[in-house]
């Protein structure tokens, strides 16, 4: 007589079992990712400095140049674009007034009796000789007309700016420089300079150059007690540059030592106990881990209510 093997059904009872041991699964991943999770990185330039060179609408006057002609023009007038960069420069200290001890204490600072000027320089790119431009500015009544002959070998042209201390909106005025429309205004471009930040060379700006009242040029100008709230906050909401601060810090000082921030975080992280760093895992993936809590807590809770459920239907 064959012995008929009965098919082994799952039991409900399981079920539980079965979901309680997925959701401890779910938490140790999620656990897993908390700790091998690193925050990306947002590389931000702060010294970025993209000028806009904004066309303005001219009064529509009829040409006495022929289409092909003024066209022939438009595409020289068309490569015209303004820039500006900071700039430093040797001058010669003016004692004229200061007593002999004045003069004195200043050669002891400026031994050859000059010190670096820093300014704004503006740059004028893009000039040929079909046309000549007049730039004027929103600081003062100076008018700069400038040539081809004037610009260097690489078509530039550049001078000082009348100040670097605050916005300044500059206007150019593109003219014709032949056929028989010469001298008539073809194009108007503008752009804008920023203010010079005077703390972007501190120290502070050395460690932290992403900072963003570190660069160089500012849209308005900044107090210290600004600089420094700014500083101190960009401090405590960015604790992972601390590192690449200290590597930056170090390889002012020593360049050849070529330290980077994972260098940096090796050798403070070489005496740190295991507990420290599990606790500062926590500490940097809080949010994650708290998901990760309350996802088991959610599933312990429907374990038990399952279970309860179970028991009181027998």
């Amino acid at each position: 007589m064959m012995r008929i093997e009965k098919e082994k059904k799952f039991k409900n009872e399981y079920i539980p079992v079965v979901i309680g041991g997925i959701i401890l699964v779910l938490f140790i991943i999620l656990l897993i990712l908390a700790f091998s999770y690193e925050p990306k990185k947002e590389e931000i330039n702060p010294n970025d400095k993209t000028v806009l060179n904004e066309d303005l609408a001219l009064e529509k006057n009829d040409s006495k140049c022929a289409t092909k002609e003024l066209n022939e023009l438009l595409e020289s007038a068309g490569n015209i674009a303004g820039n500006y960069t900071s700039q430093t420069k040797k001058m010669p200290i003016d004692d004229s007034g200061m007593t002999p001890e004045q003069k004195e204490t200043y050669l002891l600072d400026y031994p050859d009796g000059t010190y670096n000027h820093a300014y704004l320089e503006l740059q004028i790119s893009g000039l040929t000789s079909d046309v000549y431009l007049q730039i004027t500015n929103s600081f003062n009544d100076d008018v700069v007309t400038i040539n081809a002959t004037d610009a260097d070998e690489s078509g530039i042209y550049k001078y000082e700016a009348p100040t670097m201390d605050e916005r300044v909106r500059y206007t150019i005025n593109v003219y014709a420089n032949k056929y028989e429309c010469k001298g008539e205004i073809i194009r108007k471009i503008a752009f804008d300079t920023k203010v010079f930040n005077i703390y972007s060379n501190m120290l502070a700006c050395l460690k932290y150059p992403k900072y963003d009242n570190c660069a160089t040029f500012l849209t308005t100008p900044i107090t210290y007690n600004e600089f420094y709230k700014g500083y101190e906050n960009y401090r405590k909401t960015h604790p992972e540059a601390e590192y690449e601060a200290e590597a930056n810090l170090i390889n002012a000082f020593n360049p050849d030592k070529k330290m980077t921030a994972d260098k940096v975080k090796k050798d403070a992280n070489k005496d740190v106990s295991v507990f420290i760093k599990i606790g500062d895992k926590f500490k940097a993936n809080k949010d994650l881990i708290l998901i990760s809590l309350t996802i088991i807590g959610i599933g312990v809770l429907v374990v038990v209510l399952l279970m309860f459920i179970r028991r009181h239907r027998v």
